[in-house]
């Protein structure tokens, strides 16, 4: 395909049979190791009285709950909360809370809520909806003190006019529980979504997030408990080993894809998710967090990640409490009398600015009111920040220059470490150089991981091509030790499949799934016949793995749209429209799967149909890039260049870091002179 996404190959059969049949096989995997089954927190507790005693007063114990006077935090006396959306009235009947509000009609109807999800500092509610889905109200209840300003309703889109229809509607796909919540707020959660019927038909084995939520199935370890010689086993039945490390953390902390129908624990985080990088729009170029990140990809930047520093040294796992209160935490492994004074931080003692978190960890507020630190835990860079920084946060009014100069009065020098953020923010905006100091970056066994990981991802996306520099920096990355980086060097070596294919080929048998499955999309187009013979197995396996990790997600739109995709690189035309209709019957009007539909028809000759999909897309969305760049692209195929010159000049400005987009239009300037002349 035109745009970013690769071009479709067909299949032979027989090669296609091989790959439907293993991914029978893979459909039938998943969950946890065979013979293993969830028990119930309450099992734990005879042997684990503390811990368990622990644990019931945590967040992750109230993490979702069923409704009940004991749960409901919110006020449902018959309150009422109105804004430019209308007036939702909550009212306690009988044994039910209700939520008098409007669905996407219009119409106001009785809603009553089945479970509480989250507990402090905002409580959200969930009601039921057809198919099998619990939805979550956007109207929330801030369960923080009065005088915090809590002990109220509110919106958690203030000031937004929201119809039916809109993604931000409570009863849209991005407030359905079984899609977006509820792997991370129970215990033992299986979607099972039917795509045919467009209903689920979830279960859990736990409603909270319990004792087998962090340590696995517990089956095995009861078992163990029973025997006479318990020593023998040093994981104690469990899977995990039953010391949960930062990949169990990682599952819920982590803005992730999962590509696994359950979680499978005792594995690698990347065979269950593929965790974001450092993408732009979710974090600022230097790292810090922008969008609603989860901590984990901020805690994979620190230097304390590097030293092996895990989650549970400052965070009780079973009361999710931090391990002491305010520079307390941090005296714990850092000297109070070298960091703790006024020499160190330059604040007034005892004073907000002389709190470690204050410079180190800086807060942002999410959801209106969570306010959450960034993990990273890095020194203040005001000269080098290229998002909000600390310093200027703090001190508002002064500048970056102000700030950094202070720093230098009091150390008498500048730091000389390099975090790599002006080489990110060059590879984001596609300036000249930047593949080699990206190249360079990744091969930067110094850097953080997730760190080498963005700049393999964005060596992609540059205009350079397979360079010897980048073909250095992708290799070396695919035979990294960080599964992360293996991803990423997987998912640059996929803009070059034919250049890359040596690199590609043995991630196929990597390890860890996540690898294997980029390995498999890099490689899609030449399933055809580019492949080695060796590798053709090894390539269906990988494939088999691929489709079934979109698909566990084919309640969202994405999902199905990746499996389109992918059955259309692999030449199963057929497979892939019927992908891209699910996608629609999910979210009518979803762009990505309305271009690649056109894009379908444009493979089978029908451009008159594909343009007039892309135009009626581009009018009711006008700065969709990929769509008029798509059109300028099909425009040009039919020989008028004149026609598609305004649609390629509406793609840059639309996406003007896009470097692909950029190119494009370059080359069609060029040749529109050329013709002019």
């Amino acid at each position: 395909m035109e745009g970013g996404r690769r071009a479709l190959v067909f299949l032979g059969a027989a090669a296609l049979l091989g790959i439907l049949a293993a991914f029978a096989g893979v459909v039938l995997r998943g969950g946890s190791a065979a013979g293993l089954h969830f028990v119930g927190s309450e099992a734990c507790v005879r042997c684990h009285a503390l811990e368990a005693n622990a644990w019931r007063r945590s967040h992750h114990a109230q993490a979702m709950q069923p409704a009940s006077p004991d749960s409901v935090l919110g006020d449902f006396s018959g309150v009422s909360f109105a804004d430019g959306n209308g007036a939702t009235r909550f009212l306690h009947v009988g044994t039910r809370f209700i939520a008098r509000t409007s669905g996407p009609d219009g119409a106001v109807r009785d809603e009553t809520v089945t479970h509480t999800i989250g507990v402090y500092p905002l409580q959200q509610y969930l009601v039921a909806a057809p198919g099998g889905r619990l939805q979550a109200l956007t109207i929330a209840w801030d369960a923080r003190p009065r005088m915090q300003g809590g002990q109220r309703w509110f919106s958690l889109y203030p000031g937004q006019i929201i119809s039916g229809g809109d993604p931000l509607h409570w009863r849209s796909a991005n407030f359905t529980w079984n899609t977006m919540c509820a792997d991370c707020h129970v215990t033992g959660f299986a979607r099972n979504f039917d795509p045919a019927e467009r209903s689920f038909a979830s279960h859990w084995a736990e409603v909270d997030v319990g004792c087998e939520g962090c340590h696995g199935p517990g089956s095995s370890h009861l078992a163990w408990a029973a025997k006479p010689m318990r020593a023998a086993d040093p994981a104690r039945g469990f899977v995990s080993g039953g010391t949960p490390g930062i990949d169990v953390c990682g599952l819920c902390h982590a803005r992730r894809r999962v590509i696994a129908s359950q979680f499978t624990y005792g594995r690698p985080l990347l065979d269950n998710v593929a965790p974001d990088l450092l993408d732009e729009g979710e974090y600022y170029a230097d790292g810090r967090v922008e969008q609603e990140d989860f901590e984990y990809g901020s805690f994979l930047q620190s230097r304390m990640a590097r030293a092996g520093v895990t989650c549970s040294d400052c965070h009780d796992p079973h009361t999710a409490r931090l391990r002491a209160e305010g520079n307390a935490l941090c005296a714990r492994c850092h000297e109070p009398a070298r960091y703790d004074t006024v020499t160190h931080h330059h604040h007034v003692a005892g004073g907000a600015g002389a709190a470690c978190a204050a410079c180190h960890m800086p807060s942002r507020t999410y959801m209106v009111i969570h306010v959450r630190h960034d993990h990273a835990i890095r020194v203040p860079r005001p000269d080098r920040a290229l998002g909000p920084d600390p310093c200027t946060t703090c001190h508002a009014g002064r500048s970056r220059a102000w700030a950094s100069a202070a720093i230098a009065g009091w150390t008498g020098r500048r730091a000389a470490h390099s975090d790599g953020a002006a080489t990110i923010a060059a590879g984001r905006e596609g300036r000249a150089g930047a593949s080699e100091a990206l190249a360079a970056l990744a091969r930067d066994a110094g850097a953080a991981s997730i760190v080498r990981a963005t700049a393999l991802g964005l060596l992609s996306q540059q205009s350079a091509g397979w360079t010897p520099s980048v073909a250095g920096a992708v290799r070396q990355g695919a035979g990294a030790s960080d599964p992360l980086v293996r991803m990423a060097a997987a998912d640059a070596a996929g803009a070059d499949p034919e250049a890359a294919a040596g690199v590609l080929v043995p991630l196929l048998r990597d390890p860890v799934r996540a690898v294997r499955i980029a390995a498999a999309r890099g490689l899609a187009p030449l399933a055809g016949g580019g492949l080695p013979v060796a590798a053709r197995a090894d390539f269906a396996a990988a494939a088999a793995e691929l489709m079934a990790s979109d698909l566990a997600e084919a309640d969202r739109p994405e999902g199905e749209v990746a499996a389109g995709a992918l059955a259309a690189a692999m030449g199963d035309l057929q497979r892939a429209s019927r992908a891209y209709d699910l996608a629609l019957a999910l979210s009518p009007g979803f762009a990505p799967a309305l271009i690649n539909r056109a894009d379908l028809l444009r493979i089978e000759g029908r451009d008159a149909e594909a343009r007039d999909i892309l135009e009626a897309l581009i009018a009711r969305k006008p700065g969709d890039a990929e769509a008029q760049h798509a059109l300028g692209l099909l425009l040009i195929r039919q020989g008028s260049l004149a026609l598609a010159l305004p649609h390629l000049r509406a793609a840059a400005a639309s996406a003007p870091r896009n470097v692909h987009y950029a190119y494009v239009l370059d080359l069609a300037l060029q040749a529109a002179d050329t013709g002019a002349r």
